[in-house]
């Protein structure tokens, strides 16, 4: 019977070695769950609140509100509350349509068709745009869909104002400069809808919400 062959140095392995590499794998493979772990909870906790696309959208569905509770004080909501309702709706659709209006959607290419925030978010045209549609609420019907609309324009602005690039209010840009865009959309969110749920709770409920609540605090 011939003598067992004996195994090369290089191909042996000493336990202190084959245990350093089983830990190394451990420890990296750990280390990858862990970045894995933290990349999906930033983005599953914060995305919703660090994309102004959402932030316009939920700013947006505000405006909604605010337009038709006005256009109801204003006993323009026709019959069956329809502009009112139509208002709503035109307001979630401004929310979004300084950004919209600036796409050559008539083009295979969809390209901007006009620089960022110039023209479609001129200030002016969409306070006159509010001013003229208030004016004639009661007198055209579909003053109260202009009037959603811009009301959902003029809040796209609003929450435009704050970043770097500003808004052009008159002629050229001006911002306020307090974050970068599509930071702390939290709070234009959050300062959107109270001043949407304090408007509907004078309209449609004579402000008993609101004192209640003043009289809990």
């Amino acid at each position: 019977m011939l003598p067992a062959r004996p195994i090369p140095a290089r191909d042996q392995k000493s336990p202190g070695l084959e245990r350093a590499c089983s830990l190394w794998n451990i420890a990296h493979n750990t280390q990858l769950l862990c970045q894995h772990a933290r990349l999906n909870f930033i983005r599953d906790t914060w995305y919703p609140f660090m994309a102004s696309r959402n932030a316009h959208h939920a700013t947006g569905w505000a405006a909604g509100l605010i337009a038709a509770a006005v256009v109801s004080k204003a006993g323009a909501a026709g019959p069956y509350h329809v502009w009112g309702v139509l208002s709503f709706c035109a307001g979630v659709f401004g929310g979004t349509a300084p950004d919209w209006l600036e796409v050559a959607w008539w083009t295979r290419a969809r390209k901007l068709w006009i620089t960022h925030r110039t023209l479609t978010h001129w200030g002016v045209g969409w306070i006159a745009l509010l001013a003229a549609s208030y004016h004639l609420l009661g007198v055209h019907p579909w003053a109260a869909v202009s009037f959603g609309f811009a009301c959902g324009g003029l809040m796209h602005l609003f929450a435009d104002w704050p970043n770097p690039l500003g808004v052009p209010w008159l002629v050229s840009r001006h911002s306020l400069n307090w974050w970068n865009s599509g930071r702390c959309d939290a709070l234009i969110v959050g300062a959107a809808w109270i001043a949407a749920a304090l408007l509907v709770d004078h309209v449609w409920f004579q402000s008993a919400y609101g004192l209640r609540l003043l009289h809990a605090l």
